[in-house]
């Protein structure tokens, strides 16, 4: 019984936490969707690594990285064989990406 309000209690504060992030990540994204709507220019100025899956189907992912790609002139990482979620797809090819990036990062 005490095992079993552990777990409870574990996959409610999973849940909690879950939901706060894809908040904010709902508001980052809905504020730059309103930039870009808008008109407002915007610029991304510090390190990054986008990396996609080449079979992602989540919504627009591959036509939206594809577009950005060719008018920001920022490489996506494709993932060969990755859908969606390509860390789990191909985790070691992502994590050698972000391995690599934060060696670069970091200098």
């Amino acid at each position: 019984m005490e095992t079993q309000h552990t777990f409870r209690r574990a996959r409610e504060a999973a849940r909690a936490l879950n939901r706060t992030a894809s908040e904010r990540i709902d508001r980052l994204l809905l504020a730059l969707a309103d930039a870009v709507e808008a008109g407002r220019p915007y610029e991304i100025d510090c390190p990054l690594l986008v990396i996609c899956g080449e079979k992602d189907g989540a919504g627009s992912a591959k036509r939206y990285n594809r577009a950005w790609e060719r008018r920001e002139g920022h490489v996506v990482h494709w993932i060969e064989g990755a859908g969606h979620n390509s860390c789990c797809d191909r985790p070691d090819t992502v994590n050698s990406l972000i391995e690599e990036f934060v060696r670069r990062v970091k200098g």
